[in-house]
């Protein structure tokens, strides 16, 4: 790859919006590009209009709660990109106020200089099993408490159905969240997903 046609791109990525700036592999200022929306589409269209600048595109963003179907499609591009750790990213002494422009700003400019530490990005399968492993863990936490309020309400002869307790596991919001994971669709993860609910859950 040409040191000299390198875009470098970071991204501030949220479930609803995705801040962005550029920068060229000089020594010029980074630059901002602005904001779009969250969604894929929204990405596949600014990622057409980067592509036609003919440089060779280089994206970063931190991990977080959004996972990696974003990591996953610019790859699949054919293009660079490495998903950082928040706690690794080099910070200015003093620094305290953040935005999602100046965070933008800020992965540019460190991945420019290459002082971006990559993490490593899981297959789709594996994401899909940590995910619900992690439901499961919550769920199983909430439960006992919801098992500790039942059995305080029968001390104090207070009123508390039973049935309760399983429902709050039911509408655990990690339990729901995993079950309807993107993934589950776009890497057509169906199977795997009934099949660790199976294992896990046999008289569900």
């Amino acid at each position: 790859m040409a040191q000299s046609n390198i875009l470098f791109i970071g991204m501030n990525v949220h479930k609803e919006s995705i801040v962005i700036s550029l920068a060229d592999d000089d020594r010029s200022e980074v630059r901002r590009y602005g904001s779009i929306g969250g969604t894929m589409d929204d990405f596949k269209k600014t990622l057409r209009k980067l592509v036609s600048t003919g440089k060779d595109l280089f994206f970063c963003y931190e991990a977080g709660p959004t996972g990696y179907a974003l990591y996953r499609y610019i790859t699949a591009q054919g293009h660079q990109c490495i998903v950082v750790a928040p706690s690794l990213i080099p910070k200015k002494p003093g620094e305290k106020i953040k935005t999602d422009k100046r965070d933008a700003d800020n992965l540019t400019r460190l991945l420019r200089s290459g002082d971006l530490t990559a993490v490593h990005v899981p297959n789709a399968e594996d994401e899909v099993i940590r995910d619900l492993s992690r439901a499961r863990e919550d769920a199983v936490l909430v439960f006992k408490s919801a098992k500790q309020l039942h059995w305080l309400a029968e001390s104090v002869n207070m009123p508390y159905p039973a049935q309760k307790v399983q429902g709050v596991v039911q509408k655990t919001q990690g339990i729901q969240q995993a079950l309807s994971n993107n993934y589950l669709k776009e890497e057509a993860l169906f199977s795997l997903r009934e099949g660790w609910i199976k294992a896990h859950y046999p008289n569900g």
